[in-house]
């Protein structure tokens, strides 16, 4: 069999292979984004004690772990152009280069419940996070009480928080905070929006392509 016949009879094979391995890296890649860059969970110990989450008020279809929305590609913004609380929707109402979504936490159990809450830097390129806004909306469904915070890593140059944020607790933690006496059917709402400072002294041509996920876990309290 001659070289030129012998390359022939396997170049098609050879495409093939190629063509079959290069359709398998892009499934890897769109199916590992469907987890978005946001994910939201109970402890495995903590559903135990009916701590549970919904996207829906009406807590339809609880859940103990959820992926919330994905961007591909985002360019820098500012606040002003970022929703505010009451453009928010329950679950995912993002745009084209901020991320928010709303969601319930609720006491589907029998007996109050103390949880803690940890908003956490999961991976990030490029230290993306240094350019990022997260606002924070917390309003408990009884008493109505609000938080509405944003929060941003402190500024490189002066080391103090950025102007009308809150600095990150650390480099891992964005922020945490605690909830005692959570009773049997009681619900808070939490809503978060993302987006890229575009004011942001660390907003360079460096962070071009980096990327972030986050993480915002709950515990119950005293779980074993």
């Amino acid at each position: 069999m001659s070289k030129r016949f012998y390359w022939k009879k396997i170049r098609p094979i050879l495409i093939s292979v190629l063509l079959c391995s290069i359709f398998f890296l892009i499934v890897i890649a769109v199916t590992s984004n469907r987890q978005g860059n946001l994910t939201i969970f109970v402890d495995r110990s903590s559903l135990r004690k009916c701590l549970s989450l919904s996207e829906s008020k009406t807590l339809s279809d609880p859940k103990g772990k959820m992926y919330g929305p994905s961007i591909m590609e985002a360019w820098d913004t500012t606040e002003d152009y970022v929703p505010t609380i009451t453009d928010l929707i329950d679950g995912d109402s993002s745009g084209d280069n901020y991320i928010a979504y709303t969601f319930y936490v609720f006491n589907s159990g029998i007996e109050n419940l103390d949880y803690s809450m940890s908003l956490n830097v999961e991976n990030k390129s490029n230290d993306l996070d240094e350019a990022i806004r997260v606002k924070l909306y917390v309003i408990d469904e009884d008493s109505n009480s609000l938080l509405n915070a944003t929060y941003a890593k402190k500024n490189s140059l002066t080391n103090e928080p950025e102007s009308g944020t809150v600095a990150f607790e650390n480099d891992k933690v964005i922020v945490s905070h605690t909830v005692t006496d959570f009773e049997p059917d009681e619900v808070t709402k939490y809503s978060l929006v993302i987006w890229i400072e575009g004011a942001d002294v660390d907003c360079t041509n460096d962070k071009i392509g980096g990327s972030i996920s986050l993480s915002m876990s709950f515990d119950v309290l005293g779980v074993l």
